[in-house]
């Protein structure tokens, strides 16, 4: 699907930022069972996201900066194979700022991402 339809996009960047955000409640939480429904739903928006061709992940990119440490970490994920610099970025503030679990997350991310990481 090539023909997008900019509502249908941005209701997709909409959904993926509240499910990022509520992720970070929810590991802050330790509630596991809601972690997991809502990683399903982030993977399933990304997968959404995607049949709108190969630069809709693009529109992703300015979650890099938001302030929710979870939802950087995703977008790092979602963008890592278009801007891998700044995937790699994120991934290396988060691991330095020693703030679990994210920074657990990123570390293992920079591991198996960056040759030169030594964590």
């Amino acid at each position: 699907m090539t023909d997008s339809d900019p509502g249908d996009i941005a209701s997709l960047l909409s959904n993926y930022e509240r499910i990022g955000v509520a992720m970070y409640d929810e590991s802050l939480n330790d509630t596991v069972t809601k972690y997991n429904k809502l990683f399903k739903q982030w993977r399933q928006t990304v997968e959404k996201l995607d049949t709108f061709g190969p630069d809709a992940r693009l529109r992703l990119k300015p979650f890099l900066s938001h302030p929710n440490l979870q939802l950087r970490m995703n977008t790092a994920y979602d963008v890592y194979d278009i801007d891998p610099q700044g995937s790699l970025a994120v991934f290396r503030e988060i691991a330095a700022s020693n703030k679990r679990p994210q920074s657990v997350d990123a570390s293992i991310a920079l591991e198996r991402r960056d040759p030169t990481y030594k964590g």
